[in-house]
């Protein structure tokens, strides 16, 4: 399973959600649904945020052990 920091690395830079939006090209309701652990994105859309928070992509995005995290 992946997850995420998104949040705390957008709240790191002081970047708002819609400011994160605007930047990426993606809509303010997929950042909120990512940093919600709704939505796992895309590559693509994955480098464009990293990139943005200039954060690596896998500081922001990782995989967990869904058997241990249940444990």
């Amino acid at each position: 399973m992946i997850s995420n920091s998104l949040k705390e690395a957008r709240l790191k830079r002081g970047i708002s959600i819609s400011e994160l939006a605007r930047r990426t090209k993606l809509s303010r309701m997929t950042i909120a649904n990512i940093e919600n652990k709704r939505v796992v994105p895309n590559l693509e859309s994955a480098i464009f945020i990293s990139r943005e928070l200039d954060e690596h992509l896998d500081d922001i995005f990782f995989e967990i052990n869904v058997n241990h995290a249940l444990q």
